[in-house]
């Protein structure tokens, strides 16, 4: 193999190992409520991740911020 061939079979390598197989796809959402509750704003976010990402869908974080529950879910693309 000359030079040339080599750097180019070596970036191809490269690209192929770099380039993920799946990915996530993700999205905030929040709700005003008179209150957030922990464990209610958790229960909101996972009916919120299945919904939008059926059995691929999971919760990456969830938190009350005032009178927000504010997540962000995610699902496999």
């Amino acid at each position: 193999m000359d030079r040339r061939s080599a750097a180019c079979f070596l970036l191809v390598v490269l690209v192929l190992l770099g380039t993920p197989t799946s990915a996530d796809e993700c999205r905030d959402i929040s709700t005003k409520d008179i209150f957030c509750l922990k464990y209610l704003c958790k229960s909101f976010c996972l009916d919120e991740a299945r919904n939008w990402g059926g059995t691929a869908g999971y919760v990456q974080s969830y938190g009350c911020h005032g009178r927000k529950c504010s997540c962000t879910i995610c699902h496999l693309v």
